[in-house]
């Protein structure tokens, strides 16, 4: 689901909250999201809201799926980590978070999403010590 969707949601249900039961008939927004942003447009995508430079040129998060998953796979390997990488979302989302929250201090129009920042992203999710700290176990 988009975030614009997700934010028109919310703000429909609080607003339905506030209606009562039985009148949903006749409810009607009483100011659009867009117009509450102060915009004609929609919401930013948290590409655009982090790196707007790099948005701007053509930046999208995601087409570097592909190379976030690499990322974890290759420090699954060094890390010599038992068994094929089965990694939890929780981590895919503080690596995104991770490079989104430190993207004002990289955000250009020329930026690329390489391998270096997917590694530091990795790293930074604490995935690895993470996994280092599960016993295996005992048959």
């Amino acid at each position: 689901m988009r975030i614009q969707e997700r934010l028109s949601r919310i703000a429909i249900s609080s607003e339905r909250s506030n209606v009562g039961i039985g009148v949903f008939d006749s409810y009607k927004p009483r100011i659009s999201i867009r117009a509450q942003l102060g915009r004609d447009s929609a919401p930013p995508s948290f590409t655009g809201f982090f790196l707007p430079k790099g948005f701007s040129a053509g930046l999208r998060l995601e087409h570097s799926g592909a190379d976030l998953w690499n990322a974890f796979v290759r420090a699954h390997a060094q890390a010599q980590l038992n068994g094929s990488p089965e990694i939890q979302m929780d981590y895919f989302t503080r690596a995104i978070e991770s490079l989104l929250m430190q993207g004002g201090t990289f955000d250009d129009l020329t930026l690329k999403l390489d391998e270096s920042y997917w590694t530091r992203a990795v790293e930074e999710s604490g995935y690895v010590s993470a996994q280092r700290s599960v016993v295996p176990p005992q048959d």
